[in-house]
């Protein structure tokens, strides 16, 4: 087999696996914005986007492999505060579609996507800060306004024995 045709069937593979564990995340965040989720459909989450980055980084896709750390990122602050905003399914739900026309080949540009889920995670991290100071609040939006979560979901803490799983 060529080198050209071995990145091809990778690129194949990759797709495959990629579109499977965007349909997952699709569905796992319907269920946690619709109030089913708890901390394993957020470690599941965490999971899809941690491997489609490492599997897009290794095979070069750097738009993919950028889009899927953000979002990434922000599920690593969900996971360390237990507490997913219901505001934030949106823009990750916008993250998997995103992923999803990348993967395919028909993307358009995620520069503004980009932009609003480093606005989230931002939100989020401030809110961390206000929650230890015991004022929690607000709404996860970017730009002018404001920032900040509401918070309606609050996930099950996890014990370091079920983290290891």
């Amino acid at each position: 087999m060529s080198e050209a045709a071995a990145e091809a069937e990778l690129a194949d593979l990759f797709r495959d696996e990629a579109m499977q564990r965007l349909d997952q995340m699709d569905t796992e965040l319907l269920a946690i914005e619709s109030g089913d989720g708890n901390a394993e459909s957020v470690d599941s989450l965490f999971r899809h986007a941690h491997t489609i980055k490492g599997a897009a980084s290794m095979l070069g896709f750097a738009d993919i492999r950028a889009l899927a750390h953000a979002a990434e990122d922000i599920l690593a602050q969900v996971r360390e505060t237990g507490v997913f905003p219901p505001d934030l399914a949106a823009p990750l739900l916008r993250a998997t579609s995103a992923l999803r026309a990348m993967v395919t080949g028909s993307a358009e540009p995620t520069g503004d996507l980009l932009s609003d889920l480093a606005a989230c995670r931002a939100a989020l991290a401030d809110d961390q800060a206000d929650a230890a100071a015991g004022a929690l609040g607000g709404s996860c939006t970017a730009g002018p306004g404001g920032h900040g979560w509401l918070v309606t979901a609050t996930l099950p803490r996890r014990t370091d024995e079920s983290r290891a799983r």
